[in-house]
């Protein structure tokens, strides 16, 4: 499907940000950048922002990975 780059030192440094785990972000992350690659665009509009970050959560959520 494609590739999937994540710089760890930006991925630290939102990790904080967002006062989040480190493992969290870089789930987060990879999960983002897996549903780009099945098609997910969260920059076409409001439903499809609410679609994409809706599954992301609901992963996140079924994986464990809360914060």
């Amino acid at each position: 499907l494609g590739d999937i780059f994540i710089s760890i030192p930006k991925m630290i440094s939102q990790s904080k940000d967002y006062n989040h785990s480190e493992k969290r972000e870089l789930s987060f992350l990879t999960i983002h950048g897996i549903l780009h690659l099945l098609g997910y665009d969260h920059t076409l509009g409001k439903k499809e922002e609410e679609e994409m970050f809706g599954l992301q959560k609901e992963i996140l959520n079924e994986l464990g990975i809360l914060s």
